[in-house]
């Protein structure tokens, strides 16, 4: 025997709106179906009243958009206003703190100078995806812009090779291409920081490049 399949908690409200009226049109004169319960007079004013509601909430929710956008041009405009006024304090007050604060305005920190970065840690090579391809990364360095990578061929059985250059990179995670596959390279990395700051040397990693 068929079971009716509503599945109405699934259904978002638009949804459920649109299928209950299809339902409503399809019983009205449906010989099958000629005493529906419940009956028209109790269903039929609850859709409605569903109906009614969601329009109105739609109503809402475009009115809602254009307060909202309002609001955010009436913010920029308040935000120019503010910029303005710190102007004029700073500027009548002759830096004087005390006079700044006495207006709600708070007072710049002064800046701090960095001497030193640390050397950073948790250096990792590892084979990357392409032949002759190495992927080397560290700890991010507080503070640094940029992050030096050098490499040296290393071998268990011969001195390693002179540092050289390897790469540049504003992050501290980095692919490298250019490599001999099977050959063993060790690498180091330093941090830039403000001013050209640089940080002492790392402590090795080191890879076979695939």
């Amino acid at each position: 025997m068929a079971k009716v399949k509503l599945e109405l908690q699934r259904k978002t409200d638009e949804e459920l709106l649109g299928f209950a009226t299809k339902h409503q049109t399809a019983m009205k004169g449906n010989e099958n179906f000629p005493d529906p319960s419940p009956p028209p007079g109790i269903f039929d004013p609850a859709l409605k009243a569903f109906e009614d509601k969601l329009s109105a909430i739609t109503t809402a929710e475009t009115a809602l958009q254009t307060l909202r956008v309002e609001r955010d041009d009436l913010r920029k405009e308040l935000e120019i206003q503010l910029n303005l006024r710190g102007g004029h304090v700073e500027t009548a007050s002759k830096g004087d703190e005390a006079k700044i604060l006495s207006s709600f305005l708070r007072v710049k920190s002064a800046a701090t100078t960095i001497s030193s970065l640390p050397a950073p840690e948790q250096v990792s090579a590892t084979m990357g995806d392409s032949p002759g391809e190495i992927d080397l990364s560290c700890h991010t360095v507080a503070r640094a812009r940029a992050y030096v990578a050098e490499v040296r061929e290393h071998s268990d059985v011969a001195a390693p090779g002179p540092w050289r250059p390897a790469k540049l990179s504003a992050r501290s995670s980095m692919t490298i291409p250019g490599f001999t596959s099977g050959q063993r390279y060790a690498f180091r990395m330093r941090a830039i920081g403000p001013n050209e700051l640089e940080s002492p040397w790392s402590e090795e990693g080191g890879c076979m490049a695939p």
